[in-house]
């Protein structure tokens, strides 16, 4: 009888494939293109969202995602919101966040204000065609309305330096696996009913603004200020600021929670304002000098928060790990997701499989031991080419010969990393325009060069940032590389050329660097294109674009270890790594604790 029952229950039943379709949650939309095949820029689907929970105001929407597929075809994703039957705000992410399970776009990424209470009708969900097209596909298994975080961040206008600021900050949170929402001003990231508000940059902080934080810290709510000396907030920290001290040259920034390991904050000046605390304030951290020395206060705990004294450093591990710490001594309340178990760190074997494995130093580097020990420490990491600038090597002949000597004997080649073009006192410099004019800076670039050195490697070979070339200042960049080129191989025999370029042919042009055309001539042995980035997704998409406009043996892209906005961890830094395989190289920016702590040297001061 029980053998009768089980062949019937098998019959009924679904098969084991089919059912675990069925327990799959069911996607609430589809999106499918092949951009190679049409001439559209983006598709889009519209998603009615489920509502936050009765009494609970929104202030994101939320995506669950089962799948995406094809992120080299994709530039980035908007989402734009139905309110009131017209379409009114819209927010965009690059198309790396769609590779998370759970993506999550707070309202204040919207722009214009979506307000306080929008009555949100349909999210319209689209993705954007890239330069390298093809084909992919987004399943979205729920879009819903999420309550407000716990943690507010102030962002300011779009566009502002308070803005790149809070991403930081919101790039740190999530490191740190905690949630956050941006909004433009203080009055909306009080109204969001936080219970932390993190204000990025409060040393230019209106009165009223002061005033309306420090009566949200009076009434129980905390918050976290970067870089201020306000006597209203000040008052309402405990703290009696002082004056404000000089640009002085900080390295890092150790905790007094041994948990958390001392971690970089700058490489250029920071002034921090000087202040006394009450009896309640307790230091939390403490700038480390170049020394090594703990000496001013970097972070202070009161009972309505903490109180930093710089600017929020670049997303590191270390910092996210600091933040962490500090928000949850802040307000223990918060919800935190636990942290990721420790990544392995990158080895040797893993960056031998490159002819060129290479590094940036633009200052002398934190090393026990310095410059002179600096070539051992590039062997233990696995690397053979070091890119450095003219004033790290120290002056005089004698010392200059013996690092060269000594990086000889650890396997390591010395390429000269120099600005092609002098920058005037504001920082902006001039194309040369005619032969005359490019003879004499070719001329005094090859006067500056030791005789020691392997290669040559031009930077800033292009306009100002803020400049698009014309045809005529392209045309004078490449010729100005020609006369480099032709002028150093004859002085030098045997010396390599390279040039550090933008990350895609497209992004280089519009600044005047047509760095495919100069290695098609052989103008230059190989280009690095600097692909700053922490997302595995953008690096192989700038990558492609390079590749197609150059061999792998003429391509030897950067990667950050800490550059820019971008701080990637090891994993992404080993996917960057495989994406880079076949190529002549790689080169790491840069040579210092980001990568010490990369390859999991700890015992290289930050």
């Amino acid at each position: 009888m029980a053998v009768i029952f089980q062949r019937a229950m098998k019959r009924l039943l679904p098969p084991a494939c089919a059912l675990a379709a069925l327990m799959a949650p069911a996607a609430v939309s589809s999106l499918e293109w092949d951009f190679a095949k049409t001439a559209e820029d983006r598709v889009f689907v519209d998603v009615k969202p489920t509502p936050s929970r009765p009494g609970v105001p929104a202030g994101a929407i939320a995506l669950d995602i089962g799948l995406f597929k094809g992120a080299a075809s994709v530039r980035a994703a908007t989402f734009h919101l139905k309110i009131g039957g017209d379409w009114l705000a819209s927010a965009q992410v690059d198309a790396a966040a769609l590779a998370t399970s759970r993506l999550r776009v707070p309202f204040g990424n919207f722009a214009p204000s979506v307000g306080e209470k929008p009555k949100i009708d349909e999210v319209r969900v689209s993705v954007w065609r890239s330069p390298s097209p093809g084909a992919g596909r987004l399943v979205v298994n729920s879009l819903s309305l999420a309550p407000a975080s716990e943690i507010a961040v102030l962002s300011g206008p779009a566009g502002s330096w308070m803005e790149t600021l809070a991403r930081r900050v919101a790039a740190t949170l999530s490191r740190s696996r905690l949630d956050c929402d941006l909004h433009p001003s203080v009055s909306a990231a009080v109204k969001s009913a936080p219970r932390l508000v993190i204000v990025p940059d409060a040393s230019s902080l209106p009165d009223a603004d002061a005033e309306l934080l420090a009566g949200f810290v009076r009434k129980g709510g905390r918050a976290i200020i970067y870089y201020s000396a306000n006597p209203v907030l000040s008052e309402a920290f405990g703290l009696r600021p002082g004056a404000w001290q000089g640009g002085q040259q900080w390295c890092a920034i150790k905790p007094l929670d041994e948990a958390v390991p001392p971690y970089p904050h700058h490489t250029d000046n920071t002034i921090v304002p000087s202040f006394d605390g009450s009896a309640s304030a307790k230091v939390a951290a403490r700038f480390l000098s170049p020394g090594g020395a703990a000496v001013s206060p970097a972070v202070t705990l009161t009972p309505a928060g903490a109180w930093f004294s710089h600017i929020p450093p670049l997303p590191s591990p270390g910092a996210a790990r600091h933040l962490r710490s500090v928000v949850q001594k802040v307000s223990p309340d918060i919800a935190c997701q636990d942290l990721p178990g420790p990544m392995k760190p990158i080895s040797v074997t893993e960056l031998a499989k490159f002819e060129l494995r290479g590094a940036w130093l633009q200052n002398p580097p934190g090393f026990p031991g310095g410059m002179p020990a600096l070539p051992e420490w590039m062997k233990r990491y696995g690397l053979n080419a070091l890119f450095v600038r003219r004033e790290a090597l120290g002056s005089g002949d004698v010392g200059v010969r013996r690092f060269f000597g000594m990086a000889g004997k650890a396997g390591v080649g010395v390429h000269l990393w120099l600005n092609a073009f002098e920058p005037a006192s504001d920082g902006r410099w001039t194309v040369p325009h005619g032969g005359e004019a490019r003879g004499r800076r070719v001329q005094e670039l090859l006067d500056s060069i030791p005789q020691d050195v392997v290669g040559v490697q031009l930077d800033y070979v292009r306009v100002p940032s803020d400049e698009e070339a014309t045809a005529e200042k392209m045309e004078d960049i490449s010729l100005f590389v020609r006369t480099f080129s032709r002028m150093l191989r004859r002085a030098r025999p045997g010396c390599a050329l390279s040039a550090a370029v933008f990350p895609t042919p497209e992004a280089a042009a519009k600044l005047g660097q047509d760095w495919p055309r100069w290695v098609k001539e052989g103008w230059v042995d190989f280009v690095s294109p600097m692909i700053y980035t922490e997302s595995p997704i953008a690096f192989k998409r700038d990558l492609a674009l390079c590749k197609a406009a150059a061999p792998a043996s003429a391509l030897v892209p950067g990667i950050a270890a800490c550059a820019d906005e971008a701080s990637p961890d090891r994993d992404s830094v080993r996917a960057q790594l495989e994406a880079a395989d076949a190529l002549k190289g790689v080169s790491f920016f840069a040579l210092d604790w980001a990568l010490g702590a990369l390859c999991g040297y700890t015992d290289v001061k930050p």
